[in-house]
């Protein structure tokens, strides 16, 4: 399938989340799952058993459930070196989105009194459920007749009458789910992109103390304004306000870290527990984090990978 040219070839097309061959929600939070697996422990082991590059230390670190990263590698593959458009493109699409059309409300035919004969609707009904009703999966549907000169709202109000009628296991859409999906209902991008900067921050000034880091990351809209990184401080100076913001940027961290273990498990994002998680090593994970940055600079041309 060819991909149309964007004016931001960073940004998604239309294309890329929805097509007659995928489709998908929330496209941006699969650019952060890639993202946190950059900053896992557990899939940088994984990256280097592929590339035959374990050594002694790496090996006595290998978590007891490293065939699931492996299993989780085996799909993702190395995004040390990779920019999330391309990845989707050729791998993320078929792992993480639905496969067939997404479901969608369709104009049939049109009804125009006439005197010399009767419409016929049939072909183009025959014709939905050969062609659409298929690619959408063959979803539970009923075919309405709704008077176009009906105000807007009366059709709402009766079509939502007709649909109350039937149960939600008849009302549930019915798609093969993709191999790789979003855990829970609830996301927050903003969150997320809190919980890594504080992870990379740290790791990159890992003797500060917590609080700058929070004051760093903006990590509390309630106490980070009231510092800087490098504020001076005297005594107790706002003592309690420090202790707080070091308690919140403790937890971010280590819900960070918690969230890229489990990424790289296939599953995304959970800030549960990961019973095998594997410590990092902060100076490696910010020299990681810098050469996969160095990297996306040095290999885009206007936003485009070389």
């Amino acid at each position: 399938m060819k991909t149309p040219k964007s004016s931001d070839p960073n940004k998604p097309l239309l294309s890329d989340i929805q097509n007659d061959e995928y489709w998908t929600s929330k496209v941006g939070f699969y650019m952060l799952w890639l993202e946190y697996l950059v900053i896992s422990p557990s899939y940088e082991l994984a990256r280097r058993y592929n590339a035959g590059k374990l050594t002694a230390d790496d090996e006595a670190k290998l978590p007891a459930d490293f065939d699931q990263v492996l299993a989780v590698y085996e799909d993702f593959g190395d995004i040390q070196r990779e920019l999330f458009l391309p990845w989707w493109r050729e791998k993320g699409r078929s792992l993480c989105a639905f496969k067939g059309a997404k479901p969608r409300v369709s104009k049939l035919a049109e009804l125009k009194y006439s005197n010399e004969r009767l419409p016929n609707p049939s072909p183009r009904i025959n014709n939905y459920i050969e062609d659409k009703w298929i690619e959408q999966g063959g979803q539970n549907t009923i075919l309405v007749a709704i008077p176009v000169g009906i105000p807007k709202s009366q059709v709402a109000k009766q079509v939502g009458a007709i649909l109350g009628k039937y149960s939600k296991r008849v009302k549930t859409l019915e798609h093969p789910e993709p191999k790789y999906s979003l855990a829970g209902k609830r996301h927050n991008s903003n969150i997320l992109m809190r919980y890594i900067n504080v992870v990379v921050t740290r790791a990159a000034r890992p003797n500060a103390a917590l609080w700058r880091i929070g004051a760093a990351t903006k990590i509390s809209a309630t106490y980070s304004h009231r510092f800087k990184y490098n504020s001076k401080i005297v005594g107790n100076d706002l003592l309690y306000s420090r202790n707080s913001l070091s308690i919140l940027t403790s937890r971010a961290f280590q819900r960070g870290l918690s969230i890229s273990e489990n990424a790289a498990r296939g599953i995304f994002p959970s800030h549960a527990a990961c019973e095998h998680a594997v410590e990092p090593d902060l100076s490696e994970l910010s020299e990681r984090f810098r050469s996969r940055r160095q990297w996306k600079k040095d290999n885009k041309v206007d936003g485009v990978q070389k």
